[in-house]
């Protein structure tokens, strides 16, 4: 049967699931507040798009190898378009450091560890675009949703509308589904809080701050080549990281612990390219004769993990409802899987819907599906952001010895997977298959044959380990506030 969905919001996870369920047959209304891409180059569209309910939208952007495989294996025309329009494939090949890059040889599997990069605005609009065609998708852009419309099905709310607001005129949209794709300022907890509704929903704080600039590489000038400083790294005190675009851009991110209150002055840019310019990694890509900087600082705070679920006690909470994307489960954006997990997230959806015509049937599918496939990546978020915060405030709190397990843990990680990262092609793919979302968190790092890989790199020692080592990624916490005129 054919129903008629309407998706609020018309972001990426808005048009990835108005995407994904036309393809099996749904006619779908897709309602966004914010204008549609306006015309122009990629850096015009960068400038000048609008978006108030996108605060990411000009931070960097990360799309995994596991959303690139999804547009070849389903879309490969999209992908072909977000080519011609600039985005660029990093494949593992490109990715390598220098150290293995002479021993790498293809091998099977390996196209699937390729990523893509652009910024965010670029992916959007030629997203929007191809969205627009599909026969049985409608753009509705400049509609703003001020509430729901409901009956009652026994004791639980069942939505049946939506009250919304064009070009100032007042009106309702009567519906069979209703698909909230919002993002993570989702104003629907709200609603159906007014409705009586009760969820089971999780909020972690991030612990983390992140400041972000672009820049532009001058004409002629090619990338800076890969050198043994790794593109991304952690002092502890400060994250760090290297993200190239299209059109010759590329971004740089650092993201301090909430903690460190004095660091918030790297919202300045003269602060922030001072400190950039103490990290190995981002001196080649700051060199005058290399780029220069097209944009402020952009800030971005008050970060949480939360995961939403709309199933409690097998049972739907409310009918006639789904959320997809960061309106129900979004992570730390510091590892980039917000648009991929979205992407997945819509697809889910959709198999949901052509596997099953009863709703109750369908909720239940949908949820279960979100807490195999994605929960878990969002489980290994929030604890990765615990250890990141504990590690942040024993660095404020000075020196302590530390107790047996943690120098295991420590020395195994510096002296086995460290190295094995840099010296054996099996454990980088097995990590990349974990960082680009191909296998669920730590199944391919754990394989007994990857495992005793690492542990053979452990137990030979630093001696034979010396060429494998990195360099020092950065000035320590002391030594970056001296240099910013800090107090210890």
């Amino acid at each position: 049967m054919v129903e008629r969905m309407v998706i609020v919001g018309g972001s990426i996870a808005g048009l990835a699931t108005a995407l994904a369920l036309s393809r099996i047959g749904q006619d779908v209304v897709v309602l966004e507040q914010d204008a549609p891409p306006p015309p122009g180059s990629p850096q015009a569209l960068f400038t000048t798009w609008k978006r108030r309910g996108v605060p990411q939208l000009r931070h960097s952007h990360g799309f995994l190898a596991r959303l690139r495989n999804l547009l070849r294996d389903r879309y490969p025309d999209l992908l072909d378009a977000l080519l011609a329009e600039g985005a660029q494939e990093q494949t593992i090949g490109g990715s390598l450091p220098p150290v293995l890059a002479p021993a790498y040889q293809p091998a099977p599997g390996d196209d699937d560890l390729t990523s893509l990069l652009c910024r965010r605005t670029t992916f959007e609009r030629v997203l929007h675009a191809y969205v627009s065609e599909q026969p049985r998708v409608s753009l509705q852009s400049g509609v703003k949703v001020h509430g729901v419309r409901h009956t009652w099905d026994h004791s639980v709310p069942r939505l049946t509308g939506l009250t919304l607001q064009q070009d100032e005129a007042h009106q309702e949209m009567a519906t069979q589904t209703i698909i909230d794709a919002t993002g993570r300022l989702t104003p629907f907890p709200s609603w159906l809080r007014d409705l009586g509704v009760e969820w089971l929903e999780e909020r972690h704080e991030t612990g983390i701050i992140y400041y972000t600039r672009y820049y532009r590489l001058l004409d002629g000038v090619e990338a800076p080549k890969r050198t043994h400083h790794s593109s991304m790294g952690d002092l502890g005190y400060l994250k760090f990281g290297v993200f190239p675009g299209d059109q010759q851009t590329f971004s740089l991110t650092l993201a301090i612990p909430t903690v460190e209150t004095d660091l918030r002055i790297l919202k300045h840019n003269d602060v922030f390219a001072q400190v950039c310019q103490r990290l190995p990694a981002l001196t080649p890509w700051l060199d005058p004769q290399c780029s220069e900087p097209t944009t402020n600082v952009y800030v971005m705070g008050g970060l949480r993990n939360t995961y939403r679920q709309y199933v409690v006690d097998h049972q739907p909470v409310v009918h006639g409802f789904f959320a997809v994307g960061e309106a129900a489960i979004h992570t730390n954006p510091l590892y980039g899987r917000g648009c991929s997990l979205s992407f997945l997230h819509a697809h889910l959806l959709a198999d949901a819907v052509a596997a099953h015509t009863d709703a109750t049937a369908r909720a239940i599918s949908f949820h279960n599906a979100t807490q195999q496939q994605l929960q878990p990546f969002y489980d290994v978020a929030v604890q990765r952001d615990a250890t990141s915060l504990r590690r942040a405030q024993h660095s404020m709190a000075g020196p302590r010895p530390p107790r047996l397990r943690e120098r295991l843990m420590r020395s195994f990680v510096q002296h086995g997977l460290a190295t094995a990262m840099r010296g054996d092609l099996h454990v980088r793919r097995a990590f990349l298959r974990d960082f680009h979302m191909l296998d669920l968190p730590n199944v391919a790092i754990r394989r007994p044959g990857i495992i005793l890989r690492i542990l053979w790199f452990w137990l030979r020692g630093k001696r034979r380990n010396a060429p494998l080592y990195p360099p020092s990624a950065g000035p320590s916490r002391g030594d970056m506030r001296r240099t910013l005129g800090l107090a210890e």
